[in-house]
């Protein structure tokens, strides 16, 4: 057992650059091909099982049991809404006053420029100072 061990290990050592260099060829066929390959054959499979005349007509019966439980549903709330309506007295609408527009504050507003502060008309930058030499 010991002497497959040692020869396993020997052999190993003298090939270890070919062995490294199957592993990345190896590796990169498996990445560039077999992948690409396994997934078109994957989608291919679940087309065809998605189109299956027998899985299609289970799905549809399902859907169309779904559909109507829900209408069942909304009909069924519909009519309680409908109950709850009529048994309620009508109440009058209050009627709402119109606001009247508010004047127009004279406030410093920094977007328009005919807006003051108590500073003066607007803003003025200060006169610029060219510095001769």
């Amino acid at each position: 057992m010991i002497d497959l061990a040692f020869d396993l290990f020997r052999l190993i050592h003298a090939n270890k650059w070919s062995i490294i260099f199957a592993l990345i060829v190896v590796w990169q066929v498996k990445a560039n091909f077999l992948d690409d390959y396994v997934a078109e054959r994957r989608h291919q499979k679940s087309m065809e099982e998605a189109n299956d005349p027998e899985r299609v007509r289970i799905l549809d019966r399902d859907r169309e049991r779904r559909l109507e439980e829900m209408q069942e549903r909304q009909r069924k709330s519909a009519m309680e809404a409908l109950k709850k309506k009529k048994d309620q007295p009508e109440q009058p609408v209050p009627k709402t006053k119109k606001k009247k527009p508010q004047p127009r504050s004279s406030g410093y507003n920094p977007m328009d420029p005919s807006s003051s502060s108590s500073s003066g008309p607007g803003y003025k930058p200060p006169k610029r100072k060219v510095q001769r030499s």
